[in-house]
């Protein structure tokens, strides 16, 4: 108990001491470094940075392998003779229906283009000017133009549909 009554004796005079003015002394000699903290946390994500330059060309590919064989004489269409052209030219009201289609000969035959054309009237509208069915299917490819009219119908002789394909045959 004596010990703790001199501790507090002195911690009194230590307080006393210090709350004195007086000259201060030396600077202590610096101690050792202290040991490292804890990480601290993941800052935010910053913004992407500018583009890089591009770099150099790479080295050319390996050469892929060699395609099947074709078909003899270029295939299907070898020839400008196995290429024809059919149209259908003239559309009357007695028709009931202002449409126009012209055909390929044969199921098996290709269609390459189609078109409308022989009606110069403003008055009247060509909104079907398209292949007639799937093309890609089992009917005969055909190509529909038909015809709007804005006041009454009326015939059109020279109106004409046109298709011309690859005979498959």
């Amino acid at each position: 108990m004596r010990a703790f009554g001199s501790l507090v004796g002195l911690l009194a005079s230590s307080a006393l001491a210090c709350s004195e003015t007086g000259q201060q002394g030396q600077q202590g000699v610096q101690g050792e470094q202290g040991l490292q903290g804890i990480q601290g946390i993941q800052g935010i994500q910053g913004s992407t940075g500018p583009q890089g330059v591009i770099g150099p060309q790479g080295d050319t590919g390996p050469q892929g392998p060699q395609g099947i064989q074709g078909l003899a004489n270029g295939g299907v269409y070898s020839t400008r003779t196995q290429v024809y052209c059919r149209e259908t030219v003239g559309y009357t009201t007695d028709a009931g229906n202002p449409l126009l289609i012209a055909l390929c000969d044969d199921s098996h035959d290709l269609p390459l283009s189609g078109s409308c054309d022989g009606v110069s009237d403003p008055s009247i509208s060509t909104p079907f000017n398209q292949p007639a069915a799937d093309w890609a299917g089992i009917t005969t490819a055909g190509w529909v133009c038909g015809w709007q009219f804005s006041g009454a119908e009326k015939d059109l002789p020279n109106a004409a549909a046109h298709i011309c394909c690859v005979k498959n045959h």
